[in-house]
């Protein structure tokens, strides 16, 4: 038994780490778009997100229908966004409502290109 028991712990350690060595990515590659209301209440702001199996590659943000204010959050939205893995990021002062758009209509797109649970099923 004594023998046994080290070597079981072992076999338990090696097959957990293979398991998180095969983890796979958060999203399925690809383009996903999502949209939300921003200053402008009848059009909306679009964000279309190109994903690859953990981050955001690329951004696209159409928010031609909002303020001359409002269209100063979209570069900074659009250089926070890049390398995340979520939509995460910081209000653009002053763009308050359009940043809100913008991070919204991102969650939406993240959320068409996950694959992985947080409870990890």
């Amino acid at each position: 038994m004594k023998k046994t028991l080290p070597f079981i712990l072992i076999l338990c350690l090696l097959l957990g780490c293979m398991g998180l060595a095969r983890a796979e990515g958060r999203f399925f590659p690809g383009e996903y778009q999502g949209s939300s209301v921003g200053f402008n209440q009848e059009a909306g702001v679009l964000v279309s997100l190109t994903v690859d199996e953990n981050v955001i590659t690329d951004v696209f943000i159409n928010a031609d229908s909002e303020s001359s204010i409002g269209l100063t959050a979209v570069e900074p939205c659009i250089e926070a966004l890049l390398g995340r893995s979520d939509a995460r990021i910081d209000i653009v002062s002053g763009a308050t409502l359009t940043s809100a758009a913008i991070i919204d209509a991102a969650q939406y797109a993240l959320k068409s290109a996950s694959f992985k649970i947080e409870n990890g099923t």
